[in-house]
């Protein structure tokens, strides 16, 4: 969508856009705890809320329109896998317009703001360790001038690992909620049905009882014995930065493909250093916390 574009003049609705993505969760952060005084009178939570989900709205449909006029997405910049997304959904004939709308803003209010986060906590994670770099580096160098196919991507078991292992240390969505549906007892505690319940899965992460070593970046523990990227039964129920069961992502599969794509090619065309530790901060999700520190050198191979 033009986020990574290296045009200056990037259209100043993809930056009203990405601001807006980006206010709508923390405004999630801010209404989430507390009373909720939201509920009864606006507040000026409800209202920054409010002012996000209008402006992503109206800087979609108007993207959504002019792909409908044009009979195309060139909306979407030349992003094939983006795009291909994005045109299905236009294409659909049973779904009225508005219900395309909602499915394409759905998607992108929750893929902007995740995917940023993961790709800066992914780079944290392997920048300035020149051995990881250079197996990620292998598993690509035969693209450094041309498209990354489908091949490289299915081999590419040591970057995934990288991710998966972030993913570990720093997950974006580090705790999954859930509202009851029935009264339960957890832990001791008597739960009614409509309870909120946080699983604080990123400490279950930090655990050495669940993960040998556990605060240390280490990718090789998703590796198996024959060489393959694997994620056991146990380990799958603890990392998961997609959610889990009926809940889960419907993104997951796009994301994990575009975090290895991004990766891959800016780990090619860059040797980037963080200047100094990226720091975190809750905006209901995991952010990084801004502004960063980093410089990006062209790569010599």
């Amino acid at each position: 969508m033009g986020f990574l574009s290296t045009n200056t003049e990037q259209p100043e609705k993809i930056k009203q856009l990405a601001a807006a993505v980006k206010q709508l969760f923390i405004s999630q952060r801010d209404s989430y705890y507390g009373f909720g005084m939201w509920k009864y009178f606006p507040t000026q939570t409800y209202r920054k809320f409010a002012h996000a989900e209008e402006t992503i709205y109206d800087v979609i449909s108007e993207m959504v329109d002019q792909a409908l006029e044009e009979n195309n997405a060139n909306f979407m910049h030349h992003d094939d896998d983006v795009r291909s997304v994005f045109q299905h959904i236009l294409d659909l004939k049973d779904l009225d317009i508005r219900d395309k709308k909602s499915a394409i803003i759905d998607f992108i209010a929750a893929g902007i703001e995740t995917l940023a986060n993961t790709l800066l906590f992914v780079l944290s994670s392997v920048t300035g360790n020149e051995e990881v770099i250079g197996k990620i580096l292998q598993e690509f160098q035969d693209h450094r001038h041309t498209i990354i196919l489908q091949d490289a991507f299915t081999n590419a078991t040591y970057t995934k690992a990288c991710i998966q292992e972030s993913y570990r240390i720093r997950p974006t969505a580090f705790c999954l909620a859930r509202i009851l549906e029935e009264d339960m007892q957890l832990s001791g505690y008597d739960l009614k049905a409509g309870t909120v319940v946080l699983c604080q899965n990123m400490i279950a992460c930090h655990k050495d009882n669940n993960f040998a070593e556990a605060k240390t970046f280490h990718p090789e523990r998703w590796i198996d014995k024959e060489g393959n990227f694997s994620v056991n039964i146990e380990s799958s129920t603890i990392v998961v930065p997609f959610g889990i069961g009926k809940r889960t992502c419907p993104g997951k599969r796009f994301v994990e493909m575009e975090i290895v794509l991004l990766l891959a090619k800016l780990l090619l065309a860059f040797d980037i250093k963080f200047t100094k530790p990226l720091e975190t901060e809750f905006e209901f999700l995991l952010a990084p916390k801004t502004p960063l520190s980093l410089i990006l050198r062209d790569r010599v191979f």
